[in-house]
């Protein structure tokens, strides 16, 4: 059901927007690249059928001829920067088909669709250079651009990616954007930071903190269940962190256990006077 006020065009254009920013960010990214949702005949016959735009990414990488047979296949090797493995590995083959004198066909095998992708699964291939990647656009669903884009870039031999820093543009684009943001009580923050006394309130956190032109110490107010995931504006679901444990909280591997543990932290104190 969807939210009382939105219509279908309403729904429709926003979904359109999603996909311009996401080709502006894959254009940004890539020198060429080719999305496709794996068929139920990709995966019945282990062998997913690349499109156009696929081919033309393998083509300018520099995989210009293929053998014709699955078990004649190039091997080639995809880097996947948002999965648990760093590289998964395909065969690259023209498939020849006789039945009515059939145009051949590029297809992919290997653990690229007999394991990592499934039916209704978006696959984009892209390229850098001679560099290949293979992103499920639903895996980076939670990541801003920026994220992807540096993810994506850290995946790039050392020379190649500083070959592509040194001609970036040394003044950056500007863009409008708007965005919708929650406002605090002032009186939680000031009470959160009184509390603290001018120490992190992360367990065991020994940082030594800066002291800001009024000569208190710096430290950020940071909410242990944020609120876009309900939790409260109030001192019992606040505490004052230095930079890096707030940072940690909300970008560390181990976030989950942090929050745990900040959680009980708080819980255990008595915030009010």
């Amino acid at each position: 059901m969807r939210p009382s006020g939105i219509t279908v065009n309403d729904m429709k254009t926003n979904s359109q927007q999603v996909d311009q920013q996401r080709d502006a960010l894959w254009n940004a990214i890539f020198d060429n690249y080719g999305i496709k949702t794996v068929t139920s005949t990709d995966k019945k016959k282990s062998a997913y059928v690349v499109n156009q735009q696929q081919l033309e990414v393998f083509r300018c990488a520099g995989i210009t001829e293929l053998r014709s047979g699955k078990s004649e296949g190039s091997s080639v090797r995809l880097k996947v920067p948002f999965e648990t493995e760093t590289c998964i590995e395909a065969s690259l083959y023209e498939a020849l088909r006789d039945e009515n004198k059939r145009v051949p066909e590029t297809r992919m095998g290997r653990s690229f669709i007999r394991e990592w992708l499934s039916i209704g699964d978006e696959v984009l291939i892209g390229h850098i250079g001679p560099a290949l990647f293979a992103i499920r656009p639903a895996a980076i669903k939670h990541l801003s651009d920026e994220e992807v884009h540096l993810r994506v870039m850290s995946f790039l031999p050392t020379k190649q990616l500083y070959e592509r820093a040194r001609h970036a543009p040394q003044a950056p684009c500007v863009r409008e954007v708007t965005r919708s943001e929650y406002i605090r009580s002032p009186e939680v923050v000031a009470a959160t930071l009184m509390r603290a006394g001018g120490s992190c309130e992360m367990p065991s956190c020994k940082a030594d903190l800066f002291l800001r032109d009024d000569s208190s110490f710096y430290l950020e107010v940071h909410h242990v269940t944020p609120l876009a995931e309900k939790g409260a504006d109030s001192t019992e679901n606040t505490a004052a962190l230095c930079p890096r444990c707030h940072r940690e909280q909300h970008s560390g591997s181990n976030r989950q256990e942090l929050r745990r543990k900040l959680r009980d932290h708080i819980k255990a104190m008595h915030p009010d006077p």
